[in-house]
């Protein structure tokens, strides 16, 4: 089986990112592959990292630009391939293209990373869904409303969640007390964390303002991650500050050794108008932590509510501080929410259990 992975897109994020596992997922699985990458992006200087065969092309019109279409097919019959893995649901259009100029035709898998709700039952979008052949989502809302809003049958949808190294968010490898002082957090305070890209999407000023209502005895405040743009951390800066309370806060810029953060939290809080899957929260729920996140996406489909973790409606402030009053006044149940999102994530979120899903199911399409 040889495989193509299209991941020629300007931007970097976690869909890129993604692409490029499975790539080298295939790679370390022996399978002959390579991926398109736009030259240039990160998403190029990462495949090198990973020593990955590559093939760069220049920036394409996103849908029908047939001049790129046509060397794409050259690409795609000098390395004869089986299937083609494309990110994007716009980038399908593309290869259908270059798969009429192709002599061999092969097939196209679409690895949809993102909702989008939006209605696709036009001409245009009928005839590239009728050259998909099939197409892997994280979650059963992102397969209900592929389905329900382009003309691609469900039964040609598999739900194939994304997967974590477990043993890396281990909470028995990390010690809470000596983690705290290295990250120059105070040791015996009730602390709660949110890791993940800070912007306004991402509800960090929602989360801040909660824990000003909640006022909880002896509470901390962590964000970590990189901003978007400034003007919306010093808008939070600016909040705690405005209410004194510098000593319960603390902002850590974007680190890779996010296991060692989550060991030093209480309590996890993603608190995102809208996440599709939120990798970061199955990261908090395997380092058993207790999660709080929004009632949007795919967050409903990981947390059940005072099962594993809690809910809450989406920029709803109040909902939030309340949520953090209730997990502190109620330590046990807390803890085994914490206990039951370990055992979750471990049953379900495996790294190489969904790698083997994803690649049992190309070798599937291969032979059908």
């Amino acid at each position: 089986m040889t495989l193509a992975f299209f991941n020629a897109y300007p931007g970097f994020g976690g869909l890129e990112i993604q692409m490029v596992k499975r790539a080298s997922d295939a790679k370390d699985l022996g399978y002959s592959s390579f991926i398109f990458t736009l030259k240039g992006s990160k998403s190029e200087k990462l495949s090198k990292k990973q020593n990955l065969s590559i093939e760069s092309i220049s920036k394409y019109f996103r849908y029908l630009d047939f001049y790129v279409a046509y060397k794409i097919s050259k690409i795609l019959d000098k390395h004869c391939i089986d299937l083609c893995i494309v990110g994007k649901t716009e980038s399908i259009a593309l290869i259908a293209l270059a798969r009429i100029f192709c002599k061999k035709k092969f097939k196209i898998l679409l690895y949809q990373q993102m909702q989008s709700g939006l209605r696709k039952k036009d001409f245009f979008h009928n005839w590239v869904y009728r050259n998909l052949d099939f197409a892997i989502v994280l979650t059963g809302i992102m397969k209900k409303e592929l389905s329900e809003t382009t003309a691609f049958p469900k039964e040609k949808i598999e739900i194939i969640p994304y997967g974590i190294e477990l043993e890396r968010f281990n909470p028995k490898k990390y010690e809470k007390q000596k983690l705290r002082k290295k990250y120059g957090l105070p040791e015996h305070s009730f602390i709660l964390g949110s890791v993940g890209r800070i912007e306004e999407n991402k509800g960090q000023l929602v989360l801040t303002e909660a824990f000003i209502k909640a006022n909880i005895e002896n509470s901390f405040l962590v964000i970590c991650g990189n901003p978007d743009e400034e003007s919306y951390l010093n808008r939070i800066f600016n909040r705690i500050k405005s209410k004194s309370l510098q000593d319960s806060f603390k902002y850590i810029p974007f680190t890779e050794n996010v296991s060692e953060l989550f060991a030093c939290f209480d309590i996890f809080i993603m608190p995102s108008n809208s996440e599709t899957f939120g990798l970061v929260l199955i990261e908090a729920m395997a380092s058993e932590l207790a999660a709080i996140g929004t009632n949007s996406g795919g967050v409903p489909e990981i947390i059940k509510h005072k099962k594993n973790g809690l809910l809450f409606e989406p920029k709803d402030e109040d909902g939030l501080a309340n949520l953090l009053e209730f997990y502190y006044s109620n330590p046990d149940l807390r803890k085994g929410n914490a206990r039951q999102a370990r055992d979750d994530a471990l049953k379900k979120y495996d790294y190489l259990l969904q790698r083997n899903k994803f690649f049992e199911l190309c070798e599937k399409l291969c032979k059908s």
